[in-house]
């Protein structure tokens, strides 16, 4: 067996003495092969700091299964069928941030809007619209972008709009929160006044999002790092906001000069204010927008 992570098992167990807290211990390489695993498979970096948070992660779902040894939820994780490829699904969703709120960032928004109300208002009497929500989680970022196009929309009656928005993202339990559209009635603190109308209670504590929204939203399963397959469907906009801080900026690089391809003529992609600095590309302006990390792709390519 040539592996060398299986020879590494095989002469440590990957196991060694349980910590005070229960927790087997964790070392130097325990922590390089499940961080380069997580990388290679989704792009996502755990930095060395972090490596207690990648181990009480890994344990929780070992707990949940009775394994006590990295070793045996390694050789589950890494085996090929279905079982590993199930159990690795439910360890990318205790890995990945779904921290996410509707209309987080509201300078990133009122670009969206703006952006919104030039298209609509400058196209002929057919116009279709396409955005994407990049990596959004359990979909509150997706609604709320549905949100402002709707309304923009509504400014324009005389006008046949076809507008719809994607969410994709990593994490398939994340998506399935997301296709709900159910929330806390706690986020409707987030949500402007005027856009609360868009979200109706639902039992004790909750909000749904209304049915004619729903028609214009649509979730699935995606890894930023397929990106490089054929972009068959390209977008108006693309809203990326706070994905690419989770990676090494070598990865962060090649998915922003992928996600380029997936931009129509004059598209705009919408980025983090902290999610890469000093990036150019010869494709792209940068918008003047402020406070915001936006670019439009030139009319010219």
């Amino acid at each position: 067996m040539n592996d060398p992570a299986c020879q590494f098992r095989q002469e440590t167990g990957m196991s060694s003495p349980v910590s005070r807290h229960g927790i087997p211990d964790f070392g130097d390489e325990d922590y390089r092969l499940w961080s380069e695993l997580l990388e290679r498979r989704t792009g996502i970096t755990v930095p060395s700091e972090r490596k207690t948070f990648l181990q009480t992660k890994i344990w929780s779902r070992m707990s949940e299964l009775g394994l006590s040894r990295f070793s045996d939820y390694w050789d589950l994780v890494t085996r090929q069928g279905v079982d590993g490829r199930l159990e690795w699904a439910q360890l990318v969703d205790r890995l990945t941030v779904h921290e996410t709120s509707f209309f987080r960032h509201k300078p990133s928004y009122e670009l969206v809007q703006e952006t919104l109300h030039r298209a609509f208002s400058s196209a002929p009497d057919i116009l279709h619209y396409r955005i994407w929500s990049v990596s959004c989680a359990t979909g509150e970022e997706a609604w709320s972008l549905a949100m402002v196009a709707d309304q923009c929309a509504a400014n324009y009656p005389q006008k046949k709009l076809y507008y719809g928005v994607i969410g994709t993202d990593v994490s398939r339990s994340a998506i399935a929160l997301a296709q709900q559209g159910i929330y806390d009635s706690r986020h409707m603190e987030s949500i402007p006044a005027k856009m609360r109308s868009y979200l109706q209670p639902v039992g004790k504590n909750l909000i749904s999002v209304i049915a004619p929204l729903r028609k214009r939203v649509a979730f699935g399963y995606f890894n930023l790092l397929n990106l490089e397959a054929a972009a068959t469907v390209r977008y108006d906009l693309i809203y990326c906001h706070n994905v690419l801080i989770y990676f090494s900026r070598e990865t962060r690089l090649k998915i922003l000069d992928n996600l380029i391809r997936y931009l129509k003529k004059d598209g705009i992609l919408i980025l983090g204010p902290t999610d890469i600095s000093a990036w150019q590309h010869p494709k792209m302006v940068r918008l003047p927008a402020k406070r915001t990390l936006s670019y439009q792709l030139k009319n010219d390519v």
